[in-house]
């Protein structure tokens, strides 16, 4: 549905400046009708190689979310 990228601080070589360090975006629950439009608020954070003993790429991790009944998740 829409999502602010927080990008990496500009450097010198250029590679780390084109990656997203942390992320919210709106997530639609369902295909959107007019007595449907639940959606969550997903709150993610890149994260280190070594805290996933691999290489993840500048991957973004989901952290939290708001599901649309307002419960807040955090972690697992």
């Amino acid at each position: 549905m829409g999502r602010i990228n927080f990008q990496a601080p500009l450097e010198s070589s250029g590679t780390d400046a084109i990656l997203a360090g942390a992320s919210i975006h709106a997530l639609a629950h369902d295909t959107f009708a007019a007595d449907n439009n639940e959606t969550s608020l997903v709150f993610s954070t890149a994260s280190s190689d070594a805290e996933y003993g691999s290489a993840t790429s500048g991957a973004l991790f989901e952290r939290m979310r708001i599901s649309s009944d307002g419960k807040v998740g955090i972690g697992t």
